[in-house]
């Protein structure tokens, strides 16, 4: 739908609540009747941020190097193969500058920008790396049947020691994780804690250098066992820029809202609201209100009802029939 209202709730108030008498409260927003509501869709945030995949390649003396590179382009996947069977890195690169479009020089430490693909990459100590641009942040790098090489993803982050007390939500540690609030991982297997293993979470953030993770539906924590750390590593996945900071800004300044977003450390989840009435007039006016899209940061834990973004989020979410 398009909303004629935004409203960004940076800090969800203990007020956002639906009462007894039925009526849906929200800050900033005139009171609704939820039985007299149209429809009501809540859009919950699983955004990696940034969402950069960079895939590194090894090449050796005698290997083939070979890999195709897909991407999406004006939504039509672009994809295009590189194969090479040379063994110095001076003709490597030569041959990568060709596939690339570019200049890049071999052992360089930044990256250079590909005119023929949205990506930019750079090679150094026999190690191809690859990643998107900041406008077309996705690619991937698939390695040929060919290829004797490894290809693997620099997405992965390792987990540092953090000590956990048992029966309460896991602290994973990792040094400036930059991950935020509704952030999407991936953890295959862990040791210490196996509670998380073999499944996709949701990122709480903690601090700087700590999270917990979440069921992304029940948004409940995944809890310790005994006081042990987390080892091992957790995988970025990478998604649609929906609900990051910037992007709940550009969708309120389009909408004609001066309001901006302040948490810098959640991402944002929408809930699109459609009060409906029998008449025009509603029993009561200062129930009526516009066509709306709220945008509620994803804070913290699910604590008392509504007084956090995502418990209000969840208050939300079991309006929908």
């Amino acid at each position: 739908m398009s909303a004629k209202t935004i409203s960004i709730l940076n800090s969800p108030a203990a007020g956002d609540v639906v009462n007894a008498s039925g009526v849906l409260t929200i800050t900033g927003l005139s009171p609704i009747k939820t039985g007299t509501m149209q429809s009501l869709q809540v859009q919950r945030n699983l955004v990696s941020t940034p969402q950069k995949w960079r895939s590194t390649f090894t090449a050796g003396s005698g290997v083939v190097c070979a890999f195709t590179l897909q991407q999406t382009v004006n939504k039509l996947l672009k994809s295009a193969t590189f194969k090479s069977t040379e063994t110095s890195t001076s003709a490597v690169m030569s041959e990568l500058n060709d596939f690339f479009g570019a200049s890049a020089t071999y052992g360089s430490a930044t990256f250079t920008a590909s005119t023929e693909f949205d990506v930019e990459y750079r090679y150094a100590s026999d190690i191809l790396y690859i990643k998107g641009t900041t406008e077309n942040p996705i690619c991937s790098v698939i390695a040929d049947v060919s290829n004797t090489s490894t290809i693997s993803s620099d997405m992965s982050l390792t987990l540092e020691t953090q000590a956990n007390v048992n029966a309460t939500a896991i602290v994973f540690k990792v040094t400036g994780h930059g991950l935020s609030t509704g952030s999407t991982v991936y953890v295959g297997t862990l040791t210490g804690q196996t509670a998380a293993n073999s499944k996709e979470w949701r990122v709480i953030y903690v601090s700087a250098d700590t999270f917990n993770l979440a069921d992304p539906v029940t948004l409940a924590t995944v809890n310790a066992t005994g006081t042990g750390s987390a080892v091992g590593a957790v995988t970025l996945v990478a998604q649609p820029e929906f609900g990051t900071p910037s992007y709940v800004d550009a969708d309120a300044k389009l909408n004609g809202s001066a309001q901006v977003t302040t948490q810098t450390t959640y991402n944002y989840s929408a809930v699109d609201i459609v009060p409906f009435y029998t008449s025009d007039v509603a029993p009561n006016p200062s129930m009526r209100t516009a066509p709306c899209r709220v945008w509620i940061p994803d804070a913290g834990a699910t604590t008392a009802v509504s007084s956090t973004g995502q418990s209000l989020l969840s208050t939300l979410a079991a309006l929908v029939i």
